[in-house]
This record gives structure tokens, sequence and C-alpha cells, in this order.
């Protein structure tokens, strides 16, 4: 009987040993997706950790920022209220900061980053020194560059930052036309291993932008230089598009046999204003096999350029059937644009405000609400 009893006992230790390995894997799944800005796959791995056994405050946290991220701000609410309440560790005020952040309020966001930092104690801890990039981050989207600066420099000081933090330290410093210093963070990339093609080809834009065109160039070709590396999933012609050079990247892709390839190449025909090349690279996506939802997304976005409405509005129809969210979003925004072209601004403006409450919003959701509501009276 008590050989039965602790071998029962045993089994039931060991399932749960086994349930809370699960559902922390799901968990640290979803934070590397977070991390990686596939907000969507983060959301779906934290949802699964919920039902193998994972709870608390932190994941419901992670819940609410990842859901903000990929638009679902109704959902990120909803997660935002299943947290406990006001906390005084470091890790939780952080967490919180994060998904203010994502829902645009970014005042909140320092609070809470500045809380946390004062809650962490010891100033050069890894949660201390990852809240100041956090700020310094903040600070810099807001235009706050001596604030960011002072962040990141304590970072680096410390040893404590990533591609990133060198990147923007860099801009503010050209903002603040400091170019010199800004070459002398950028120089730091140089000799790192986890630098990739689009972290040079950014500074190279940086630099440009502030008509420093020699170095820009010199940073363009050192991310050249990594394309076709093991690292490196683009192509040249991708790469010149991510950069900004358009003409350039849609000649290197004319070729190309890949979906994103050509996908790529759509955009950048459509930059170029060539709607009719862009048009049949779709059409041979399709004729392909390539019938997915982003392809006649961005078919619709075509149709619409061209002034063919009725077309776009027909394959509005053909992307409800896929049932994707995510093409859906980006057809139903295709559909206000749509009828703001066509200046039924009431129709536009009546797509909108129902956009908004399925989607939620952002900045240039609230713009389009502005605008829309002054043209419609």
């Amino acid at each position: 009987m008590k050989k039965s009893i602790y071998f029962a006992m045993l089994l039931c230790i060991l399932l749960c040993l086994t349930s809370c390995g699960e559902s922390r894997r799901s968990y640290l799944k979803g934070t590397e997706a977070f991390m990686d800005g596939r907000y969507r796959d983060a959301l779906e791995s934290y949802k699964l950790a919920v039902s193998q056994g994972e709870n608390g405050d932190d994941i419901y946290l992670d819940m609410a920022a990842a859901a903000a991220r990929a638009g679902e701000l109704s959902e990120s609410a909803e997660y935002y209220a299943m947290v406990s309440g006001e906390s005084e560790d470091s890790r939780i005020l952080k967490k919180t900061g994060i998904y203010y952040e994502a829902i645009g309020e970014e005042e909140k966001a320092l609070e809470y980053y500045n809380r946390s930092l004062e809650a962490a104690g010891s100033q050069k801890s890894d949660d201390a020194l990852e809240t100041r990039g956090l700020i310094a981050r903040v600070e810099s989207e807001r235009g706050n560059d001596a604030a960011a600066l002072e962040q990141y420099n304590i970072l680096i000081t410390n040893g404590y930052f990533t591609v990133e933090h060198i990147i923007l330290a860099g801009k503010c410093y050209v903002n603040m036309q400091q170019r010199y210093a800004a070459c002398q963070y950028f120089s730091m990339l140089e000799t790192r291993k986890d630098v990739t093609a689009i972290h040079f080809g950014t500074v190279s834009n940086i630099l440009s932008a502030a008509g420093d065109e020699t170095d820009a160039v010199r940073y363009f070709k050192l991310g050249l230089e990594k394309i076709g590396g093991k690292k490196e999933k683009m192509t040249e012609g991708e790469y010149y598009y991510y950069t900004g050079r358009i003409a350039e990247a849609e000649v290197l892709l004319e070729g190309s046999d890949t979906v994103s390839g050509r996908m790529v190449r759509i955009a950048a025909l459509i930059e170029k204003q060539e709607y009719e090349e862009a048009e049949n690279v779709c059409l041979q996506l399709i004729r392909d096999g390539e019938d997915l939802p982003a392809v006649y997304t961005r078919y619709m976005g075509v149709k619409i350029l061209q002034g063919d409405y009725d077309s776009a509005l027909q394959l509005l129809t053909q992307i409800r059937s896929f049932g994707d969210r995510s093409a859906l979003m980006d057809a139903e925004w295709n559909e206000i644009m749509l009828y703001e072209m066509k200046l039924d601004y009431k129709k536009a403006y009546d797509l909108l405000l129902s956009y908004e409450k399925t989607y939620g919003t952002d900045p240039e959701v609230e713009r389009e609400i502005r605008f829309l509501s002054a043209a419609a009276d």
C-alpha cells in the first residue's frame, strides 16, 4: 500500500515538473519571438504557456505588450486588466513600462521605467542597465537626444550595450551635429560579429541624411560585403531596397525567383510608379501557385493606385476568404485609402472607425481620423 502511495506521489511530481517545463519553454519561446519583433508569434506562445499552467503578472504583462504591438489593443487591455495590481518589483515595473510604450503612452512608460530603475537598487545590475536602454529608446524617439545619450553613455561605460544601442547613440550625436562623436560610436560596429548588413545600411542612411556621403558609402559597402553570408538571408537586391536605393533594387530583383524577392520587387515598382509591371509580377506569383494573402493584398494596393477601384474591391472579397487577420488588416486599410482617393470621405471615415474598433489605434490611424472627420463634414 505504501509503495502504491509513493509511486502515485512520484508520478504526480513528475507530471507537474513536465508541465512546468513545457510552460516555461513556451514562455521563453514567446519572449524570443517578442525580442525578434514577431509579436503575433509571441502572443501565441504566451497563450500556450498559460494553457500549460504559466500564470502571474509577468506573463499577463508580456501578453498585453505583445498584443498591443500586434495591433490587438482591445485584447491587450484585457490582459493588462488581469495584472494583480501595483507592484514595487523592478521587473514588474519595467514590464509595465513596456506595456505602456507598446500602446503609445510614452510618458507613462517613462514613469514606470524610472520607477523600475529606482527599485532595482544596484544601478549596475543587468536589470537596471536593461531599463536604462528602454529609457534611452523612448527619449530618443521623442527627440530628447541629450537625455537618451546620458543613458547610452552609462550603458557603454558599463559594457552593457547592443548593436542597436550603438546605432541609436550615434544617431543622437548626428542629430546634435556632433558627427565626429557619432562616427566614433559607429566605428565600434566594425569589429562586432553580431552586426548585420541592415545595421550597416542603417548607419549609411543616417550619415547620408546628415550629408556625410563619404562615410555613408563606406558603411553601405560594409553591409554589402555581408550579403551571402550564413546569417544573411536577404539578397543583394533586397539589401538595396531596404537601404532606400529603389531603382538599383528593382533592377537587381528583376530575375528573382523567390517569393520574398518578388514581393520586394513589387514594392520597389510601386515606389517607382511602374504599376503595370508591379501588376504583372503579382499575377505571375499567383500563376506560380503563390496565392498567398499577402500577394493579394499587395495586388489590391496596385489596383487602387491604378484607379481600378472595382477590381480592388473584388480582391478585398477574395482576401476575406483566406481568414488571415494580418492580411485582412492591411487590406481593410487599403479599402479606407481607396474611398479616400475616390473623395468619398464619409465612407472612408465610417470604415476607419470600424477599423479602429477592430484593430485598435496608432499614430497613423489617429492622423487619418483627424483628417477624415474634418473632410467628411
